[in-house]
């Protein structure tokens, strides 16, 4: 916030593309964190709507803001740009639509620092926009099937697996960035589902996570997304792509799974 110093305990990374009017919602959310120490770094994907003038304005009144304009690339190039970008001990990506509780980033700094994980995981809220015309989405709570405590990441997908409590999305989880560079994670470019392949990586690569029980993300469901929007060639394609990719994932570096058909379960 302009007069705070903030020691980049933290970088938030958001990319955005024509959201103009969901960013306020998540500004407010951010700027009231009782976490006061982040940067929070935006990627406008050549937004041709009025968000990048509300990031800018957003950027010369706070000096923990960061804005980088750049032509339409999709959020996995743009989420890879703001990891070799960001500068603080930990990561956390949030989706421009989307907004975390005010003491979300406290919590999972303070579990990440006593416990010296490699990331933690959390659950979420559902926020249904007005005229949405499906609700097969829910809020996620797998405080009746996970245990919250540390353990590797391997153990801990096993059981989200067993027990249909897996889920993809990056604003479910809290990185230490050093893990993230030490075993190369990142997204995949140009692809639909890019947190998938990433999600998966992380879990196989990680030492110490956690579950934390505690709907930190406030996710919003729209008809517009691509969560919700109708299957295309592009969406098919991208299963396909997602299904190959995990399969060499497994193949090339991890041979010590329970059960190698705990992948084909996948749900992209």
């Amino acid at each position: 916030i302009q007069g705070e110093v903030y020691m980049e305990t933290l970088t938030i990374f958001t990319p955005t593309y024509n959201r103009a009017k969901f960013l306020p919602r998540a500004f407010e959310a951010l700027k009231r964190q009782t976490l006061k120490d982040f940067l929070w770094m935006i990627i406008d994907d050549g937004s041709t709507d009025n968000s990048l003038n509300i990031l800018k304005e957003y950027e010369k009144k706070y000096n923990n803001i960061i804005i980088i304009d750049q032509e339409n690339k999709g959020p996995g190039f743009a989420r890879n740009i703001g990891m070799k970008r960001a500068s603080g001990k930990y990561i956390y990506f949030l989706d421009s639509d989307d907004y975390i509780e005010l003491n979300a980033m406290e919590i999972c700094f303070k579990e990440c620092e006593i416990n010296k994980l490699d990331f933690i995981t959390f659950d979420s809220n559902v926020l249904y926009e007005d005229g949405y015309s499906s609700y097969d989405l829910r809020e996620i709570d797998r405080s009746d099937i996970l245990d919250s405590k540390i353990c590797s990441g391997k153990i801990l997908f096993n059981k989200m697996m067993e027990t249909h409590g897996m889920y993809y999305e990056s604003c479910l989880n809290f990185f230490n960035k050093d893990f993230l560079n030490k075993f190369k994670i990142k997204y995949r470019d140009n692809l639909i589902y890019e947190d998938v392949i990433k999600t998966v990586n992380s879990y196989i690569c990680a030492n110490r996570v956690k579950y934390v029980d505690k709907k930190l993300f406030n996710r919003r469901v729209r008809n517009d997304s691509i969560m919700t929007s109708c299957k295309t060639k592009n969406n098919i394609v991208a299963h396909h792509m997602c299904a190959n990719e995990l399969y060499d994932l497994y193949i090339n570096k991890e041979k010590d799974l329970d059960n190698r058909s705990k992948l084909n379960f996948i749900k992209c």
